[in-house]
């Protein structure tokens, strides 16, 4: 049995939507938004009524899969499909596509992905790269000091460049980058000091976020040398600010 249906307010219901909204990251909505906008205005192109838009039948979705299919990547399409299945689970309206269709239209999608949408793979981050990259920048400036932080922090601790830097500055909130308080020094179970950073939000643990951390080294790519010049040119302040 369901339940017997009840009255929702329309403050309840808009509650209930931020709720839901929130179990996606910030990128995530970012990407499923994109995907939601490519739905509709196919939708608009062909005159589909908005009641054929929610819940969306499998032929909606199989077509509209066929027509982006070739001008976008594979994974650009598996996120716009995703988008509108999220769309419709937030909303709680019915989903009518099963994981075999919705599997299949992504690996065909995938196949016909455009070769323009494929990256070269890239040489990886060596000590040897990283020297060179520091060997043409001015560690006095701000900007070149900062880049260096950013580069040895991220390399040596193992994190994502997206983890210690923010997009845009006015996007900044202290409860999802990382600050200056939230560095600390620490050792490990060999007795060797280490330098943890608490980053407050991952998609991993978007609650309670997760700690990183490096040790001294020795070169030009030593991240605690090159944080603490940035530190000292740039001076971020401990709180409000990234530290980065």
């Amino acid at each position: 049995m369901s339940g017997r249906p009840i009255n929702v307010t329309d403050e309840e219901a808009t509650r209930l939507l931020l709720v839901l909204s929130h179990s996606l990251a910030e990128s995530t909505l970012q990407s499923y938004a994109t995907g939601l906008l490519v739905f509709h205005v196919f939708c608009d192109t062909r005159t589909t009524p908005e009641d054929q838009r929610a819940p969306a039948s499998p032929d909606l979705i199989s077509i509209w899969l066929s027509t982006i299919a070739g001008s976008y990547s594979g994974a650009a399409v598996k996120n716009y499909l995703y988008g509108v299945r999220a769309w419709h689970i937030i909303h709680g309206v019915d989903w009518h596509i099963k994981k075999p269709e919705l599997d299949a239209l992504v690996r065909a999608a995938e196949k016909l992905q455009p070769s323009s949408s494929k990256r070269k793979k890239r040489e990886p981050y060596t000590i040897a790269f990283m020297e060179a990259v520091i060997a043409k920048l001015d560690a006095t400036l701000p900007l070149d000091a900062a880049v260096i932080a950013c580069l040895t922090t991220s390399f040596y601790s193992a994190a994502r460049l997206g983890e210690f830097t923010v997009p845009r500055l006015e996007d900044f909130h202290p409860s999802k980058y990382v600050k200056v308080s939230d560095m600390r020094h620490a050792r490990d179970r060999n007795g060797f000091e280490t330098t943890v950073f608490h980053i407050p939000r991952t998609k991993a643990e978007p609650v309670n976020g997760e700690d990183v951390y490096w040790a001294r080294q020795t070169g030009t790519t030593d991240p605690e040398s090159t944080l603490r010049n940035h530190l000292h040119v740039n001076a971020p302040p401990n709180d409000g600010h990234p530290i980065i």
